[in-house]
């Protein structure tokens, strides 16, 4: 297959950033007296349908030993604060994005993000991953009033695209992100991921790495 342009999701597709998050999380709650189960944390991955604040809510409601600045801050800001012990996405890069992006742009094919993250988080990540010049279209879920599995985010980078979906390929990790691109009408590259309990159904192709995208989509006889 050769198509116009490849769609990629980020957290978990680009930058393994999930399982980082989840281990963040995972300490701030225990220095507050909260152990969270796996299944919870797991529930994160993906990003579908604003699960994350409910969990944190949920967390937040459990946790035992809040301090006055918790208080003070509140779930978000203060979790947030966590997160910046992050100080370099580039360290999380999966092997095998900048070969592949590259090769794409090479062979003259549009590369585009589409990620339920904030904007501000995307640029960061982009930036420190060396690929701020990589994409021609960037979408962020904070732009749109319902995330992944709503199809709404791809629907909209089609638009500035200016293809129809057949025309693309999306590569994802979750469940939802899955679901979207197919709701949109875009063949799935799905990067495995055995971690978090996703099903990765509905793809057409599945990737162990991002590196084998190129391959798969070079011997699809579909």
């Amino acid at each position: 297959m050769n198509p116009q342009a490849v769609i990629f999701d980020m957290d978990g597709v680009l930058v393994d950033t999930e399982r980082a998050y989840q281990d963040v999380l995972r300490a701030f709650f225990r220095e507050r007296g909260l152990e969270i189960p796996d299944e919870e944390l797991h529930r994160l991955a993906g990003g579908a349908g604003g699960i994350y604040q409910k969990m944190i809510g949920l967390w937040w409601s459990r946790a035992p030993r809040l301090s006055e600045r918790d208080l003070e801050l509140g779930p978000s800001a203060a979790t947030g604060e966590a997160f910046e012990q992050i100080t370099d996405y580039g360290t999380l890069i999966n092997p095998g994005v900048r070969e592949t992006i590259a090769e794409l742009r090479r062979r003259g094919v549009r590369v585009a993000l589409a990620s339920s993250s904030r904007r501000e988080k995307i640029e960061r990540v982009v930036r420190d991953c060396g690929l701020t010049t990589c994409f021609e279209v960037i979408v962020s879920g904070e732009d749109f009033t319902e995330s992944k599995p709503n199809p709404a985010i791809y629907l909209h980078t089609l638009g500035l695209l200016g293809l129809p979906g057949s025309a693309c390929v999306a590569v994802e990790d979750s469940d939802a992100g899955i679901a979207a691109a197919r709701g949109a009408g875009i063949p799935v590259a799905v990067k495995r991921d055995e971690r978090f309990g996703y099903r990765q159904e509905g793809g057409t192709w599945m990737l162990d790495s991002v590196g084998d995208l190129i391959p798969a989509l070079d011997a699809y006889q579909g």
